[in-house]
């Protein structure tokens, strides 16, 4: 028998795969393009940085080192607006004279005797009521991040009653203490007040924010509350007698009055629920105040 073999076949030998790497020609646009673009951002931070830091330095120009505490006596009534910064109003038993000072954010003591601080205050206005004008610079210290913005902070001496004025542009208010009367003003910034006594008539508004208020002690005979936009949360003191008012255009009502005492009550929202014990209205006895409440938007609380 023959076995016949198959002919070798004859053409283009057949070699195995590869992986063909990419050419570095066709990456090095690419590759060149967006190192440019990389480049470009981290320039563009540089010089975001760089002008934030000339516009800080340029808007605190007009503000020199002074000192951080002024005294202002024992005066009927104070008058103090400040541009920006929060402004804290507490009683207290270190001072023997109303002290105003710019502090470091969240602080309730007064600083070193010769600390200083960036700022320009002015004063006019006799003794027995000064009207003060605070303000500090717009801008932020040689790094963006860095706010020198302080706090300002207000002692009056335990049991001296004055008559606040207190107005801010762009900063929270809080206050504890006796006073007289009593106007805080907030333009973006919660308004607060702890355990306050007010005798005479309170007035509390803030554009932007917030406003709580406990009241104590003595009942103020009229009290007004205006928020634009934000909560209003507040506390009259027990059986108190006063002609109580709430404007609220965005935002949720609380008021509580504690004690017995019957009031008359006028509440409507325009969207939104309103609800009121029955025990603030139905109470047995003479009217002791009147209360008002109106919202744009937002529930409406009244209890005791």
């Amino acid at each position: 028998m023959t076995t016949t073999h198959p002919a070798p076949h004859r053409g283009t030998a057949e070699e195995p795969g590869r992986r063909l790497s990419p050419s570095p020609q066709r990456d090095r646009g690419w590759r060149t393009l967006i190192t440019l673009l990389g480049a470009a951002v981290l320039l563009l931070a540089l010089l975001t940085l760089a002008a934030a830091s000339v516009t800080g330095w340029w808007l605190g120009r007009g503000y020199d080192d002074i000192p951080a505490t002024l005294e202002l006596g024992t005066p009927e009534s104070l008058t103090l607006s400040s541009g920006v910064g929060d402004v804290q109003v507490l009683a207290s038993s270190d001072v023997e004279e109303v002290t105003l000072a710019l502090v470091e954010d969240g602080v309730t003591s007064l600083p070193a005797p010769d600390a200083t601080a960036r700022a320009r205050i002015t004063q006019h206005g006799g003794s027995t009521a000064p009207i003060v004008d605070v303000r500090q610079s717009d801008g932020y210290g040689p790094v963006p991040w860095q706010d020198e913005h302080q706090d300002v902070l207000v002692l009056i001496p335990l049991g001296h009653r004055l008559a606040l004025d207190l107005t801010t542009d762009v900063g929270g208010i809080r206050a504890d203490g006796d006073f007289s009367a009593l106007v805080l003003t907030s333009s973006v910034g919660d308004v607060r007040l702890d355990e306050v006594s007010v005798t005479d008539s309170l007035r509390l508004r803030a554009d932007v924010g917030d406003v709580e208020a406990v009241l104590s002690g003595a009942s103020p005979t009229s009290a007004e509350v205006t928020a634009a936009v934000g909560n209003v949360e507040m506390r009259l003191p027990s059986d108190a007698g006063s002609d109580v008012r709430i404007d609220a255009e965005l935002g949720e009502v609380e008021i509580s009055l504690p004690g017995t005492g019957r009031w008359d009550v006028e509440a409507r929202t325009e969207l939104g629920e309103t609800r009121i014990e029955p025990e603030v209205t139905g109470a047995p006895g003479p009217v002791v105040g009147a209360l008002t409440v109106t919202s744009e938007m937002g529930d409406l609380y009244i209890g005791r």
